[in-house]
């Protein structure tokens, strides 16, 4: 039996959606693996009900982030911390990361069937731009937003590039991520999350607000 025909069938079709954002590190680019370890390790503390504040990859909302809410001090001090965790990891990652299994026949499918695709990342955006460049997905994409704008302003600004009312675009979009915040943000806007297991367990992913949790990309598959 081929890979193709081991995927499990999703819940929801993938074809009901006329937009979709993927996550680029961890979700589509198998790179930053220490620091998807040490997000494995820390989201033990996450606050389910918490207001992600944290801007980049995917840093789950701190145990302290009722502190924070009430302290702006604290705040500005916090996210440039977290952004300069977020550039070391991203300075020790793999030179040439390569593509999680499924991603580009995923990607090619959803781009031939009239999907309009986003990334999201919180590296650098040309830093990103010229990996997906170099591994020949980055025409896919209608637009690609990065750690220059904080995450909780990504799905706005897809909104914004299709001309679009936020609350109209959410309703037709999903999200693919392997972190917390993605997921958290998604359900924030009422985008569709959908949580994938290359870092974190079902469990948290779910907990992080995942409608539905795949393990391999190629789940999303469209139904011919």
């Amino acid at each position: 039996m081929s890979t193709l025909t081991k995927v499990k069938k999703m819940e929801t079709k993938i074809s009901e959606f006329n937009f979709g954002i993927f996550d680029v590190h961890g979700t589509l680019l198998d790179n930053l693996r220490l620091y998807r370890v040490f997000l494995r390790a820390a989201s033990t503390f996450i606050i389910r009900n918490g207001e992600p504040y944290l801007p980049t990859a995917g840093m789950p909302v701190p145990c302290w982030v009722e502190t924070l809410c009430n302290s702006p001090s604290l705040v500005w001090v916090t996210l440039r911390i977290e952004k300069v965790l977020a550039i070391f990891f991203e300075s020790i990652a793999t030179p040439n990361p390569k593509l999680f299994e499924g991603a580009r026949e995923v990607l090619l499918q959803l781009y031939n069937n009239g999907i309009k695709l986003f990334a999201t990342t919180g590296g650098k955006t040309s830093t990103t731009e010229a990996k997906l460049k170099k591994l020949g997905i980055n025409d896919f994409f209608l637009g690609l937003s990065g750690r220059e704008l904080p995450k909780r302003e990504h799905i706005p600004y897809f909104a914004r590039c299709l001309d679009l009312p936020l609350k109209k675009f959410s309703q037709q979009a999903f999200l693919v991520s392997d972190g917390s915040v993605d997921l958290a943000l998604a359900k924030k806007y009422g985008v569709y999350g959908i949580g994938i297991t290359n870092t974190l367990t079902p469990a948290l992913l779910r907990a992080a607000g995942a409608k539905e949790v795949i393990t391999n990309l190629r789940e999303l598959r469209l139904k011919h």
